[in-house]
């Protein structure tokens, strides 16, 4: 007969030969196994892929659509800026949390607890020990990854830590919000590697992307690990004045409505990823595949 005991132990774990923890909790485990390289959801507005890669890209892409962006959209740009940066970004993982339902994200409607604990369950690995953080906030989703750091910021100092130092930061025309919004504290730069303020300009327009001052301010005010990063919108085919087309050419080189912004996130980056809009991007390179 068996004991009682082992059979109480042995109980424990059958729930996990038929639901395996990485799946359920949304959270792979890269060291013993891969998933399967879609997206899957981790929280409502986030998810989560891996790329079919190697096992030396190991780098995390996290990518934060801008105001209204849906979930489905920022993976196809997520998607687009692997198909044409990979070979210097190196990415394992990508990461993908649409717009916020509000400019400013008042409403705080994501889990981005979620998302600090999928992060952090991966460069706790071995493998991902050395991995770079690479963040793209578009518009209104800066604020979204402000409000991450703030977040962060909470945990225990064994998460703090393993963060500080390794994220390189594309702020695609956001600002820092220190007047509006949620503001990147200089508390929370700390797990900033670089921050790169990125707006666009196109001469035939005569006009640079909307919000080119925040991004302006925003490298000014931490000068000492920002670059300023101006994108060439001249073939945009946005026309005089339009602004917020130019703002729009910050994902895509060629937005659908050359009069302003179309708002429908609706974009054709190609077959081969083509069409989005990567030139900021150039300013990271790897020095060979960990």
């Amino acid at each position: 007969m068996i004991p009682l005991s082992l059979l109480l132990k042995i109980s424990l774990f059958l729930p996990l030969l038929f639901f395996p923890l990485k799946e359920k909790a949304g959270i792979p485990h890269p060291e013993t196994s891969r998933i399967s390289d879609r997206w899957i959801t981790l929280s409502d507005g986030i998810s989560f892929k891996q790329q079919n890669t190697d096992k030396t890209d190991l780098n995390i892409l996290i990518t934060f659509g801008g105001f209204l962006q849906p979930e489905e959209s920022v993976r196809k740009w997520s998607d687009a800026l692997c198909s044409v940066k990979n070979t210097d970004l190196g990415i394992g993982f990508q990461i993908a949390v649409k717009g916020p339902l509000n400019d400013y994200y008042q409403q705080r409607e994501l889990d981005l607890n979620k998302l600090i604990d999928f992060t952090d369950s991966l460069i706790a690995l071995k493998r991902f020990a050395e991995s770079d953080i690479y963040v793209i906030g578009y518009s209104s989703g800066v604020f979204v990854f402000h409000e991450m750091l703030n977040l962060l910021n909470k945990r225990q100092e064994d998460v703090k830590s393993r963060v500080s130092g390794r994220i390189t930061y594309f702020s695609l025309d956001g600002a820092m919000g220190k007047n509006q919004g949620i503001f990147l504290t200089e508390e929370n730069t700390r797990y900033l590697k670089k921050i790169y303020g990125v707006y666009a300009e196109s001469k035939t327009a005569g006009i640079r992307s909307a919000r080119n001052n925040d991004v302006i301010d925003l490298v000014n005010y931490y000068k000492n690990i920002s670059e300023l990063v101006v994108v060439n919108s001249d073939n945009s085919g946005c026309l005089k004045g339009a602004k917020w087309c130019v703002h729009e050419s910050l994902i895509i080189k060629y937005p659908p409505l050359k009069s302003g912004l179309s708002g429908n996130y609706n974009y054709d980056f190609g077959n081969r990823g083509e069409n989005v809009t990567d030139e900021y991007l150039n300013y990271v390179k790897r020095a060979g595949k960990k």
